[in-house]
Order: C-alpha cells, then structure tokens, then sequence
C-alpha cells in the first residue's frame, strides 16, 4: 500500500509519498510547486547527538560542491 502525505511540506517541497525505505532513513517523492519540478528527498534518522553533529559537519561539506546533478 502507497503511503500519500498532502500536508508535509518543506519549504517550496511538498512530499508527494514515500518511495522506500534504507538502511539510515526514508526516501521521498518531493514537488516543488513554485517551479513545477520532481525531485528524491532524504530523510535521515541518526541515533545520537555526536553522530547528527558529524552528519551535518558532512552536509555542510558537500554542500560547497556545484553540480547540475547534485
């Protein structure tokens, strides 16, 4: 069975519904209604305050990268 989520919003995303689930959290048919584009949302369970310190350290990282595809 589909799971379909209306009210879930995230910024100018709105989550359509869940497409699986992975080994460290959920992935996510997203819409963007300002532009009229699909995208995959991640969401990510971490277990401790360390281990969300070093997964943000991380994003914040990659977040320098600059790619058509990322």
């Amino acid at each position: 069975m589909e799971v379909r989520v209306e009210r879930l919003r995230i910024g100018p995303f709105r989550l359509v519904r869940r497409l699986d689930l992975g080994s460290i959290g959920e992935r996510w048919l997203a819409f963007n209604e300002q532009d009229q584009s699909s995208h995959v949302a991640h969401r990510v369970k971490l277990g401790s305050a360390s281990e969300s310190r070093r997964f943000v350290r991380a994003l914040e990282t990659i977040s320098r990268l600059r790619h058509p595809h990322i």
